[in-house]
């Protein structure tokens, strides 16, 4: 019976030592989140390219494109990558963009969306 309880310590003990490093690794990677206006999206493909091209990226942990609004949300590890890189990102891509909100602040002289002209993946230019 007592080495059911000291094996039973030791597990629980190491559970909560996991749980804790797990806790310790998350705070330490900083969470950036960016909003940028990408004029260009008009549809479903458009979406796609955005997204597949964006989560490419070396610290992208998630993508949101909105077709409705024009906009893209990206969560991203500010220790592997930056705002400018993803802008950037979204230029080759064939959707130039501006950036509207950086980590919940809104950017200065910000915008509303407006739709213009073709969209960066039905227009062979821009590829």
């Amino acid at each position: 019976m007592h080495k059911k309880r000291i094996i039973s310590s030791v597990i629980i003990s190491a559970l909560l030592i996991v749980l804790a490093a797990m806790f310790v690794v998350a705070s330490e990677s900083p969470a950036g989140r960016a909003e940028y206006l990408v004029p260009r999206i008009t549809c479903g493909a458009c979406v796609q390219v955005i997204t597949a091209d964006l989560e490419k990226l070396a610290g992208v942990s998630k993508v949101e494109v909105d077709v409705a609004t024009t906009t893209v949300k990206v969560a991203f590890d500010e220790k592997r990558t930056d705002a400018g890189e993803i802008a950037l990102a979204l230029n080759q891509s064939g959707y130039p963009g501006s950036i509207v909100a950086l980590n919940g602040r809104t950017a200065p002289g910000a915008v509303a969306a407006k739709k213009a002209g073709g969209c960066g993946c039905c227009d062979p230019t821009t590829r």
